[in-house]
């Protein structure tokens, strides 16, 4: 002892052993009550959720078609497309204005699956309301649920629509690999079919709108070429409509080549030229509107598949199993916690420390343990 103050004892394996394993000995039959507890809810919680699938769609993003076909070819391999490119494509798939799409071509069977609670809480709260339900019968039952309709309503912020979009874009997911050109679209479900078929729908949606988007720049080419071929159409008409008016005002039979007066040859000849020019023009935007068309039609999507969406075998973790692991040691923690706040609150004298703590006097010494009596049994 120095300056009058007792000597803190040291720090031990002994001292440690007795502050905090000692008090859990003692109460290890609260402890294992309490696990016991935690451990039954969650097993019964567990049997309320299901597993989740996944089904992945692979697809290579190459060089838009009508990019490659603006240049001289060099090459008949497809060119890997730009990052750029890419992150523009996957920024599209994951908008909402996308999303509203894949909706549109949902079969029902897909839009009850995002109409479901299908996370993990909801549907442990969807077991549990079923459950109870079928225990308290269906006349109970309602007038709980009249009396709760008032203080919730699921629909308040937002419309069933905005409800199935957000469901739909959290369920499936994309990814792109940077400098490689790969896109990967995910899509999780408790139901394995309805994963193959959002991924699915995924890739024929994006498919259908890049072969739009490669097909624009030629279909408006094509469209101005339909506008001059209508026009030179028009006006090969007109000229052809001239001409029979000239011929039939001055009664001029068939097709003469020659005729005595000079002015109406001239004239005729004139009208005969002008109808001749004009069905040539005619003729050449109709060729030049066809080979559009044929340029339109032979647009190709830019999108190749490398692995298409498969029916999962096996779900994504064993949900069940996580949910029975965080009971037993969730139960666990509380049981020792409650133990040792007890023993932090209650501040019972175990060890020299406690003593120090309790009293402030030096300790002088200790009695062996050997001194002690053994307890009887």
């Amino acid at each position: 002892m120095k300056n009058g103050r007792p000597k803190k004892p040291e720090i031990d394996l002994a001292t440690l052993a007795s502050s905090y394993l000692a008090p859990l000995r003692e109460r290890k039959a609260l402890i294992i009550t309490i696990v016991f507890f935690s451990f039954s809810i969650a097993f019964s919680l567990s049997m309320f959720a299901s597993h989740e699938y996944v089904s992945r769609a692979t697809v290579t993003v190459e060089e838009p078609k009508y990019n490659i076909q603006s240049k001289k070819e060099e090459s008949m391999v497809a060119k890997q497309a730009a990052d750029e490119y890419v992150l523009a494509q996957v920024e599209k798939l994951k908008s909402r204005t996308f999303a509203d799409k894949v909706l549109k071509v949902l079969p029902e069977q897909a839009v009850n699956d995002l109409s479901a609670h299908s996370d993990l809480v909801s549907q442990i709260i969807t077991g549990v309301v079923q459950s109870l339900r079928a225990w308290s019968g269906e006349e109970l039952f309602q007038q709980i649920k009249y009396l709760l309709r008032k203080k919730t309503d699921p629909q308040s912020t937002s419309t069933e629509r905005e409800q199935l979009l957000r469901n739909l874009m959290e369920k499936v997911s994309v990814s792109s690999k940077s400098k490689v050109g790969v896109v990967q679209i995910t899509a999780k479900s408790v139901n394995k079919e309805c994963a193959v078929i959002l991924a699915t729908k995924f890739m024929e949606v994006w498919f259908a709108e890049n072969l739009e988007e490669n097909r624009k720049d030629v279909r408006a080419a094509k469209d101005f070429t339909e506008g001059l071929k209508s026009k030179a159409r028009q006006e090969f008409l007109d000229a052809e409509a001239k001409l029979i008016a000239y011929k039939q005002k001055y009664d001029i039979p068939g097709d003469p080549r020659v005729i005595l007066d000079g002015v109406t040859q001239t004239e005729l000849d004139s009208l005969r030229s002008g109808m001749e020019m004009a069905k040539e023009h005619f003729q050449v935007m109709d060729r030049i509107s066809v080979e559009t068309g044929v340029k339109e039609a032979s647009v190709m999507n830019n999108i190749r598949m490398i692995d298409a969406a498969s029916l999962p075998v096996s779900p994504l973790e064993n949900v069940r199993n996580r949910i029975r692991m965080i009971g037993l040691f969730g139960g666990l923690l509380v049981g020792v916690g409650l133990v040792l706040l007890h023993e932090l609150i209650a501040g019972p004298i175990r060890n020299e420390m406690d003593i120090l703590k309790t009293v402030q006097t030096p300790i002088i010494g200790s009695l062996p343990k050997d001194m002690y009596p053994a307890p009887r049994r």
